[in-house]
């Protein structure tokens, strides 16, 4: 459990910031900047968990205008103590949005095993971090012999790294797993305030199922200035950006010119991102 404190409060809040400066959120701008097909990808995702945030906030205003306006008729087929209950009905709907953030962060973290698959067998060096023994049967290493023992082997390394065995598993979840490995990967340290953002996220991403995150994301969303679910949605963006910028650049992994448009539009009229605090 991550300790609540002032410090990866104020650190989030920074990290936040830079995040509305770096894609003009005041103005929901279209912008242009390169990544790896990776990172495409992972745009492509996230924009499609900002349509269905979109989808539910409509839905919910549409339903308690539909209530409201027909509230007379409503009344006369349910219970009064079902009645009581719509309030509460909207209010954990409302609550439970940050079930979203649940599935941007699995795009995220296939992001990253697709980013660092790549790069560690452009360069497996950062694999020494391993302690591992790794121990092969006769039979297994004679058909890694016989396939292609330096790419096998390399495969089994790299699956050790990120799932803990050599075949792949489900991703582990925990922020400092994957801020370990891209250091080590990248070579220097990430940002404290990108890691305040990272580990907060992940607070935020188990309150929908755990209990006691979400005591702990209660206390930490009291000082966060931006909560609401579109900028976090930038915020998860922005962190990909700066990993798939330094990871490309150290391992030559080829980027293309890619436009970020979280607004929908032309095409779409999603909600605007609101820069309120929301609680």
């Amino acid at each position: 459990m991550i300790m609540v404190s002032r410090d990866i409060s104020t650190l989030t809040n920074n990290y936040l910031e830079e995040v509305v400066s770096f894609y003009k959120l005041k103005e929901e701008q279209t912008i242009t900047t390169q990544g790896s097909v990776y990172f495409e990808t992972l745009t492509n995702n996230l924009f499609i968990c900002r349509f269905l945030h979109d989808c539910i906030n409509k839905g919910l205003k549409y339903q308690k205008e539909r209530i409201s306006r027909d509230k007379s008729d409503i009344a006369k087929g349910i219970n009064p103590e079902d009645a009581k209950k719509i309030p509460q009905d909207f209010e954990s709907l409302e609550k439970n949005q940050d079930l979203i953030l649940i599935l941007a962060y699995e795009f995220f973290l296939n992001y990253l095993e697709e980013i660092i698959q790549v790069s560690l067998k452009q360069n497996p060096r950062p694999l020494k971090i391993i302690k591992e023994e790794i121990r092969y049967k006769v039979p297994e290493l004679v058909d890694k012999i016989v396939k292609d023992p330096p790419t096998s082997i390399l495969e089994d390394l790299i699956n050790i790294l990120i799932f803990g065995s050599k075949e792949e598993g489900n991703l582990k979840i925990s922020p400092e797993h994957w801020i370990k490995i891209i250091e080590k990967v990248q070579g220097e340290k990430i940002k404290e305030s990108n890691k305040a953002f990272w580990r907060v996220l992940g607070i935020r991403r188990n309150a929908s199922s755990h209990l006691s995150a979400r005591e702990e994301w209660e206390k930490i969303e009291k000082r966060i200035d931006h909560t609401d679910i579109p900028i976090w949605l930038y915020g998860i963006l922005f962190l990909g950006y700066t990993i798939d910028s330094n990871l490309c650049k150290k391992y030559q992994i080829g980027t293309n010119s890619i436009s970020i448009n979280f607004s929908g539009e032309p095409i779409y009229d999603l909600q605007k991102v609101s820069l309120r605090h929301s609680v």
